[in-house]
């Protein structure tokens, strides 16, 4: 009997299958890996620290390098899709409903979405296209759905992510409490659209898009005075391009 148990035993141990490589921990890979970010990104960034963080896009580059920013409201879903109306197209342009491929948790999260999508909802998108998606659905950045932004009274918020000079408190969006950092939507759309008229981001030899600023330093500092976000995202991109 005991011999029996024992080979039982060894037999359960060997059907024990090792994790595969795709398993590990996210990354901001796949057909659009130049927007990943890399363990030595600007301060202010959310650093990896456990198999279930990753490292998010910094902002200045996923605002630089998205083809698609847009605010919309869910207005039907699918398994894998939703559907959303337009009401501004913050960079680009775009005329009826947006069809955007869901962001659904990876299940190293260990949880799901603080609040399911649901009609109504708003958010702040920043799209790109992907060739593994159909032609006319939208991807959202980022392994961990960073450039997906829930928008709530009149207020954007920043979920893992951290603005210096911003602080993180407990809100209620979308009917699930939150603890993240917010700001003022149209300040932040202003604060958009003018880092999009100062710097292009380019694609490099190394195949990671920099920043080539195509305003005068004069510019530059007086639009750091019109926002905390604008100056966070001129003074990144500044210090960037100094260290590239």
């Amino acid at each position: 009997m005991i011999s029996v148990v024992m080979a039982l035993v060894l037999l359960t141990g060997c059907n024990s299958a090792a994790p595969k490589p795709e398993e590990l921990a996210p990354t901001n890979g796949g057909a659009n890996s130049s927007t990943g970010a890399s363990a030595n990104e600007s301060p202010g960034e959310a650093k990896p620290s456990t198999m279930s963080d990753y490292a998010l896009i910094p902002l200045d580059r996923m605002i630089g390098t998205a083809e698609f920013i847009v605010v919309g409201e869910v207005v039907s879903m699918s398994d894998t899709t939703l559907r959303a109306r337009v009401d501004s197209a913050v960079v680009g342009d775009f005329s009826g409903p947006l069809e955007i491929a869901q962001y659904i948790p990876s299940r190293f999260e260990g949880t799901p979405r603080p609040a399911p999508y649901a009609t109504g909802q708003r958010f702040l998108w920043f799209l790109v296209k992907d060739e593994k998606l159909r032609p006319n659905v939208w991807r959202i950045m980022g392994a961990g759905g960073e450039g997906e932004m829930p928008i709530d009274d009149n207020f954007v918020y920043f979920p893992a992510r951290h603005i210096e000079g911003l602080k993180a408190e407990a809100y209620r969006v979308h009917g699930a409490q939150r603890t993240t950092e917010r700001f003022e939507l149209p300040a932040f759309l202003d604060a958009v659209k003018n880092y999009r008229k100062c710097v292009k981001w380019e694609p490099a030899r190394s195949q990671r898009p920099k920043p080539v600023v195509n305003c005068d330093q004069g510019t530059m500092d007086q639009l750091s005075k019109t926002s905390l976000v604008q100056k966070y995202l001129i003074t990144t991109t500044l210090n960037r391009s100094k260290t590239n």
